[in-house]
C-alpha cells in the first residue's frame, strides 16, 4: 500500500514540474495580477505543498538521501538571492529538472 502511494505520488510531483516547466511564466506570476487561472494552476499549487510534505516524510524512509539532498538544494536556493541574482535564477529554473530527476530514480529503484 505505502510502496503504491509513493509511485502514485512520484509520477504525480513528475507531472507538476512537467506542467511547471511549461507554464513557468504564468505560475511565478502573483495570483492577483493574472488575466488567465486555471484549475491546473491551483492543482499545481496544491501538489507543491504536498511536495514538501511529503519531502519531510521522505527524510525517515528508505531514500532519505534524496529528501535530504533536495531539502539542502531548496535551503541553498534561498540565500543564494542575496548573492548572486543569476545563479539563483539558473538554480530556480535547474529545480524542477533536479526534482524530475530524483523522482525518476525513486520510481526506477525501488
Amino acid at each position: 500500500m505505502l510502496s503504491n502511494l509513493l509511485y502514485f505520488s512520484s509520477v504525480l510531483f513528475i507531472l507538476s514540474n512537467l506542467y511547471y516547466l511549461r507554464n513557468y511564466k504564468r505560475l511565478d506570476t502573483p495570483i492577483d495580477l493574472r488575466e488567465k487561472k486555471t484549475k491546473l494552476d491551483y492543482l499545481y499549487y496544491i501538489l507543491e505543498a504536498l511536495f514538501y510534505i511529503w519531502l519531510l516524510i521522505g527524510t525517515f524512509s528508505s531514500f532519505s538521501h534524496i529528501s535530504i539532498f533536495l531539502i539542502t538544494l531548496m535551503l541553498i536556493r534561498q540565500p543564494l538571492v542575496f548573492i548572486s541574482r543569476k545563479l539563483s535564477v539558473f538554480l530556480w529554473k535547474l529545480n524542477p529538472i533536479i526534482i524530475i530527476g530524483s523522482m525518476i530514480y525513486i520510481l526506477f529503484r525501488h
